[in-house]
């Protein structure tokens, strides 16, 4: 992870913490299916850790097509489903990790800030000047 920047090495520490957390409570679902004695929970819990494995996965690819449109700096088509997707979910699963354990938020929102510029300007869509709105704080 020599190759990444502070912020995109932070945003991958926090995610690769709640893929490992994704992965435990897998662990602990397989574990309880393997010892439970009712049939009926057995089946909830496998179908509970096939859910957290797909989840895993999930997260897995978007982490990854983040990172590629984060250090490539534009979103090809292939990444940009997912990069919106891990803008909409997996950025606040992140905050939330980072939140709990101690991390820097602001350096996974610059993250954040520079994916979700990177995946607007690679739709290749113009915008009139009147269609913009440019929000900025009342300090300034």
């Amino acid at each position: 992870m020599r190759f990444l920047d502070k912020n995109a090495k932070n945003f991958v520490n926090f995610s690769l913490l709640l893929i490992a957390l994704l992965i435990a409570v897998t662990v602990f679902f397989i574990l309880m299916y393997r010892y439970s004695t009712i049939i009926f929970y057995n089946y909830i819990l496998l179908i509970a850790a096939g859910v957290i494995i797909l989840m895993a996965l999930f997260a897995a690819v978007t982490v990854f097509s983040v990172i590629h449109v984060y250090k490539a700096g534009y979103a090809s088509s292939l990444f940009i489903v997912p990069v919106k997707i891990a803008l909409k979910l997996l950025f606040p699963l992140v905050l939330l990790i980072a939140g709990i354990f101690g991390g820097d938020k602001d350096e996974i929102r610059k993250v954040f800030v520079k994916t979700n510029n990177l995946s607007v300007e690679s739709n290749g869509r113009k915008y009139r000047p009147e269609d913009v709105l440019v929000l900025l704080p009342h300090c300034l």
